[in-house]
């Protein structure tokens, strides 16, 4: 019900005790066998009575089905041979037979005391005796007499090892388990990832379109795949990153996911027929959109299946089972589909993690390597392309830039009441420190004196939020202002960054930096001070650089727009380095 430490309150056990009732009530659970009450000495010439219906009366005489004389049932929707008999022949056997046309027990259907009813249609009859409208949505005999039961899971041994969808009933596909998930990306965002679960895999796999969409970092270092079969494949190294249930933050799995190209087909292969959802209802489904074909964009392997698991380990039997976890209920086995036809293709995974020797040795060499060549990135040169077009620089010196967007600029959400929350929220917290609050005022104070922000401005909807950042270490400035630009006011909206281009990497690596030291006997260290605001943003381009300020609490709250570029920007680096670069092409040799 809740933590193994805390106490369930009487409430929260009705609660639990009712939605294991719906559970049972929407699934198709056996019915199970009933003993005759205990009959007293005086009544032993009467009849014998039963707790649910005469069927068990009849059984009581022979344990022997009244229609195949089989001595391995007694109840007629157990038997086979009567379930493998065309519709209309089930009809006049019960007629036949006197049997109930509800629950198939020898009575009349007047006498029913069954609350069950038809599973497709909800009418008073059996679901074996129900007459579809479309032939094609008859399903098998086989579904209709499948049952359910709610239990636990002892042990993963119940599963099998490998995920298979190998599967030759038009009526039926083999469906996987699927989910909609939470992955953080680069910028610390939450978003949507459909995942597919295989506790035959020892490893997690992302697509390379989808870490290019998270923005994550790819790390070269390339694995060899052993799936089925001996299949070898080379994956394009592997990411790091952060799955956490999308209706819950406090879970979060940090894991390591390969990159592959493509993972598998659409799942489910086809549409499922709508009387799966149906039976299903009250369940809470890991994948909502379960029933009709979509990609996979991850796969989650053995590594994090166990602790998805939820305490309960709850799983419900039938066709398809059903698991509970912390993303919601997974799905997975046989199942109806809307429209007869057969499976494009199978889907199996069985996937081991190995590195050759011969990939073994190609990376050591590769680390001999001084230099590779490194294919360029497309948005690196229209950025490139982007900052030649539009720079210029000011008759004192100072260069001017533009912000390099992406694609013509996207209406940003409105974010001045979130932004205006939290700046009362860093004065709360300032005012209660005096000392950090009197550097805080003096960083924005200077601000405003060398004319990097001004005010008043034309009130802009989206407004960036800003923080403190301390750095006791700094022997110049140890507090520092930085303003958060990847602030998305809607979880699915843009924020600024989103819209930018980062850049190419223009700074040298550490080990050119160092081998640097070598060449010379004197060393000469210098620092730009305040190198980002000494480039000037165009004027066009600070609509998109307000922020709220105020000199102290008794003033009202300004709206000031800055001039400069600006910390917290994923473009800031590149356009600071750019435009020095540009500085020396232009002068070379000269002293600016």
């Amino acid at each position: 019900l809740q933590a193994d430490k805390e106490c369930p309150t009487l409430k929260d056990l009705i609660k639990y005790v009712e939605n294991q009732c719906k559970v049972c009530e929407v699934t198709s659970e056996k019915l199970k066998a009933n003993k005759p009450t205990t009959v007293s000495a005086s009544s032993a010439g009467k009849s014998k009575t039963s707790l649910l219906s005469t069927e068990a009366q009849s059984s009581n005489h022979s344990a022997s089905c009244a229609f195949c004389k089989a001595t391995d049932h007694s109840y007629l929707f157990h038997c086979n041979k009567f379930k493998e008999l065309p519709l209309n022949e089930r009809q006049n056997v019960v007629k036949r037979m006197n049997r109930c046309s509800n629950c198939l027990g020898s009575h009349s259907l007047g006498k029913c005391k069954s609350t069950r009813n038809c599973k497709h249609c909800q009418d008073k009859h059996n679901s074996l005796l129900h007459e579809f409208d479309d032939a094609n949505e008859k399903p098998a005999s086989s579904h209709l007499a499948c049952a359910g039961s709610l239990g636990h899971i002892a042990s993963l041994d119940t599963f099998t090892t490998a995920t298979d969808s190998i599967n030759t009933d038009e009526q039926h596909t083999i469906m996987l388990s699927t989910a909609i998930v939470h992955i953080y990306d680069k910028f610390g965002q939450p978003q949507k990832v459909r995942i597919l679960v295989d506790q035959g895999s020892m490893v997690n796999i992302m697509t390379s379109s989808c870490a290019e969409r998270l923005g994550l970092k790819v790390n070269r270092n390339s694995r060899s795949l052993n799936a089925l079969g001996g299949v070898v494949r080379n994956s394009n190294g592997y990411v790091k990153c952060n799955i956490t249930p999308c209706d819950q933050s406090l879970t979060s799995f940090r894991t390591t996911a390969l990159i592959m190209p493509h993972i598998a087909a659409a799942q489910p292969q086809r549409t499922l027929h709508p009387s799966v959802r149906q039976k299903l209802v009250g369940l809470k489904f890991a994948d909502p959109n379960f029933d009709v074909p979509g990609p996979i964009e991850f796969l989650l392997g053995a590594e994090l299946y166990p602790q998805i698991l939820t305490a309960s380990h709850n799983f419900i039997s039938g066709e398809p089972a059903a698991i509970s976890t912390c993303f919601g209920w997974l799905l997975v086995g046989k199942t109806l589909v809307s429209s007869v036809s057969t499976d494009p293709a199978p889907s199996s995974f069985i996937v081991t993690s190995l590195q050759s020797l011969d990939q073994t040795l190609r990376n050591f060499w590769e680390i001999e390597d001084v230099r590779r060549a490194t294919p360029a990135d497309p948005e690196d040169e229209i950025c490139e392309l982007h900052f030649s077009k539009t720079h210029s620089r000011l008759p004192c010196g100072r260069y001017v830039v533009r912000l390099p967007f992406k694609d013509k600029v996207v209406a940003l959400p409105d974010s001045r009441q979130s932004a205006l929350k939290r700046f009362h929220n860093l004065e709360k917290r300032l005012i209660n420190t005096p000392s950090l609050h009197k550097e805080y005022h003096d960083f924005m104070q200077e601000y405003i004196s060398l004319e990097h922000m001004s005010s008043p401005c034309p009130p802009a909807m989206y407004v960036i939020p800003h923080h403190i950042v301390l750095r006791h270490d700094s022997s110049t400035t140890k507090l520092r202002t930085v303003f958060d630009a990847s602030f998305r006011p809607q979880p699915d909206g843009h924020c600024l960054n989103s819209l930018l281009m980062t850049g190419p990497k223009l700074q040298k690596d550490i080990g050119d930096i160092l081998c640097n030291f070598r060449t010379y006997v004197v060393t000469v260290l210098a620092d730009v001070k305040m190198m980002f605001r000494q480039i000037v943003v165009h004027p066009a381009d600070r609509d998109f650089q307000h922020i709220f300020y105020r000199k102290s609490t008794d003033s009202e709250v300004e709206e000031y727009a800055l001039n400069t570029v600006t910390y917290g920007l994923n473009c800031s680096p590149y356009l600071a380095e750019r435009s020095l670069i540009q500085l020396v092409e232009v002068y070379p040799g000269k002293d600016n």
